[in-house]
């Protein structure tokens, strides 16, 4: 059962990284990776193809933002008004309005149509679909919502009571944020949490890297399909995680409770604290278990009564822990 577990597993790496080479090789030679189709007139539209509809927007003072684009980078960035600017695809122009402190826009592609994205849009930078939020130095935010279906998300320096984020394809990246609850859930690209407090934070990301550094902490819940996870120089109070396929490599991190189930992929813990302290329940089915450095069995547990855990169940792959 385990040995045809494992070959399995590599059977899908190995379908899995050769599409990836395709994926390099058409990226390479000039393919782009957003269109959309119009089924109605049967006609596809790739991103080189289309025309964008640029404009912007003074705005009246809000506290929160609700933004679902279709195809578009979403960055908000310091200014001495509140505007909007934005270049979106023809046919897909936005709704824009603020009630009672909201700023909502919204987009939708024209009727009759499929979009598609994959990792963003691929177009020249003078073709680039985009939002920019602008707001006055030193804004806090209540609430901020953003669905893209294709495009990268970009916060850095704010501070934000709930933050929101649904991308189809797009990297995601947070910086310097103070947050009360985060909810991340990526379809396929890459997340960066760098430099940020939370109190809750949570990550779904079916395909993609997640990595997270100067984290601060009480609660972490990660749920990632294919993928690695990396967390470096961070604080935390509880990490769960939940990997199908991919590495975990956590370094230089304080975590006093830490719940990893690893289908295929090594588990590496460096942490910040003392071997004592914790309460081990580990198990590898087809793989190593080593705590600094002294291999132990594959199934194993020691300290029990201790007020912080590290379990760690893998069915394929190494576990090590270092203190």
């Amino acid at each position: 059962m385990k040995k045809g577990l494992l070959v399995t597993l590599i059977i899908c790496f190995i379908l899995f990284l050769s599409g990836a080479i395709l994926l390099v090789i058409g990226l390479s030679t000039g393919g782009k990776i957003f269109f959309t189709i119009d089924y109605k007139n049967r006609k596809v539209n790739t991103s080189g193809s289309r025309e964008l509809v640029n404009g912007e927007q003074a705005l009246g003072e809000f506290d929160s933002i609700d933004i679902d684009v279709s195809a578009a980078e979403v960055t908000v960035v310091e200014g001495s008004e509140y505007k909007v600017r934005y270049a979106l695809y023809e046919g897909s122009e936005p709704t824009i309005s603020i009630d009672d402190k909201k700023f909502s826009m919204k987009n939708e592609i024209f009727d009759g149509t499929l979009s598609y994205g994959l990792w963003g849009d691929n177009s020249d930078d003078e073709k680039r679909p985009f939002v920019e939020i602008t707001v006055p130095a030193g804004t806090k935010f209540e609430n901020v919502s953003i669905s893209t279906n294709a495009g990268d998300i970009k916060l850095d320096g704010y501070e934000i009571a709930t933050l929101i984020v649904d991308s189809n394809a797009g990297s995601l990246e947070l910086k310097n944020l103070s947050v009360g609850n985060v909810d991340v859930d990526v379809d396929c690209g890459h997340v960066d949490i760098a430099d940020t407090k939370a109190a809750e934070v949570s990550i779904n990301a079916a395909a993609g890297n997640a990595d997270i550094s100067g984290l601060t902490a009480d609660n972490v819940d990660i749920d990632m399909n294919c993928g690695g996870l990396n967390i470096s120089s961070s604080e935390l109070g509880e990490l769960e995680a939940k990997m199908n396929m991919g590495k975990a490599d956590i370094s230089e991190t304080k975590i006093d409770n830490i719940d990893i189930e690893a289908d295929a992929g090594d588990v590496k813990l460096s942490l910040i604290g003392e071997e004592a302290d914790y309460y081990f329940d580990l198990d590898s089915n087809a793989g190593n278990v080593t705590i600094d450095g002294s291999k132990e069995s594959n199934n194993y547990t020691a300290n029990s009564g201790k007020d912080k855990t590290i379990k760690v169940n893998t069915n394929a792959g190494n576990i090590s822990i270092d203190f």
